[in-house]
């Protein structure tokens, strides 16, 4: 059972690299180019099912990749971007990312953001259902940067330190694609190591 992952395409957030969290923009047309790239990509690859955050910018990348429209597709409110809240809109600084944003021992708290151990409650709750309901399916899930992460430490451990932000293997680019495998594994990690 193989699980790809696609991060959505670029859009004018990531292009002024603010944050944009829940906000629903558009892809810009650089990324409606990536989507159809990733979509050739894909070409001859088994997916039985789409999972896909209702954000217009998923919306977007998931038409742009020109599946077979017979694949099924569901929205899921547990794929939407981690919220962002006060931070929308302010710049992304490497420093602030590391320290607070992806740091799961930060004691820093911004009005809106959500916790990090809520982000991986609600995502990892969707991925043991889908391990649970679709066995021998081949799942694609179009989402979003940081949910992308989550998914990543749903099959690999946390780093040592604690740290997100320390491992790049766990970071995707605008239309990376990535593929695990769940071979009828648990989860690498316990929730209640956070």
């Amino acid at each position: 059972m193989s699980l790809y992952y696609i991060r959505h395409g670029q859009t004018a957030h990531n292009t002024s690299h603010v944050y944009g969290g829940e906000i629903d923009v558009e892809l810009n047309e650089n990324g409606k180019i990536q989507a159809k790239e990733a979509g050739k990509k894909l070409e001859g690859t088994k997916i039985d099912i789409v999972f896909c955050s209702p954000l217009t910018r998923t919306r977007q990348t998931l038409d742009g990749l020109n599946l077979n429209k017979n694949i099924p597709v569901i929205y899921d409110e547990r794929l939407v971007e981690r919220r962002e809240g006060s931070l929308v809109g302010k710049t992304i600084t490497n420093e602030f990312i590391h320290d607070v944003y992806l740091n799961l021992d930060t004691t820093e708290h911004y009005d809106g953001l959500e916790p990090i151990k809520d982000a991986f409650v609600r995502v990892h709750a969707l991925l043991d259902e889908i391990k649970e309901k679709y066995k021998d399916k081949n799942i694609l899930i179009v989402a979003h940067a940081f949910v992308g992460r989550v998914v990543y430490y749903y099959f690999n451990p946390i780093p040592a330190d604690r740290n997100l932000f320390s491992d790049t293997n766990s970071y995707l680019a605008n239309c990376e694609i990535k593929q695990f495998e769940f071979n009828g594994k648990e989860s690498n990690k316990s929730l209640t190591e956070f």
